[in-house]
Parts: structure tokens; sequence; C-alpha cells
């Protein structure tokens, strides 16, 4: 039988908070972070982490494509990025709990 994931959307999508999902639904799942907004991605991922979630995928969504993601202020360095990633799905990166534990 295939392996099953949960995938679960961060709330707040932007993860620069503590997430306000209930911890039963992100304990062992795939949680989906906006890449756009005013914290890195480590700091997402430690607040995915942080609540119970397995791994983290960060998406560019298409507010943070136009220019109106949390924190994204518009022109500078995220128009440079918007116009690298319009029209297709852009990047993702992952996080995996279990990390540490892989040999390396």
């Amino acid at each position: 039988m295939p392996a099953q994931v949960r995938l679960v959307v961060a709330s707040p999508l932007d993860a620069c908070a503590s997430l306000t999902n209930p911890r039963a639904q992100l304990s062992g799942a795939v949680v989906l972070v906006a890449a756009a907004g005013p914290c890195a991605l480590w700091r997402k991922a430690r607040a995915v982490q942080a609540a119970g979630g397995a791994a983290v995928i960060f998406v560019n969504t298409p507010s943070a494509k136009n220019g109106g993601g949390a924190g994204s202020g518009g022109g500078g360095a995220q128009g440079a990025h918007r116009s690298r990633t319009e029209g297709s799905v852009g990047g993702c990166g992952l996080f995996h709990t279990g990390a540490a534990a892989l040999p390396g």
C-alpha cells in the first residue's frame, strides 16, 4: 500500500507567528507555508516544528507573486523575485524534523 501523507495549510499562512492550527491537525503532517513574509524561512520551519508538523514545504503564493503577500512591500527585491517566478510554481524548500538523524 502506498504511503499517505497529510498536507495541511499553515495558519497563519506565512508562519511568522505561532501556528493556530489545532495540534492534532499538524501532528506528523507536511505543512504548506508561504515563502513570502516578514520573517526568515528558518523561523517559519521552527514554527511548524514547534506546532508538531513533520515537514514543511515553502510555496510561492499568488498574493506574493503579485506583491501583495504579508510583508512584501510591493517592489524592490520582492519585485525582482516576482518577475522570475511569474507564470510558474517557482521553487520550494523542504524541512524534515528527522533531518538531524540522517547520515551526512
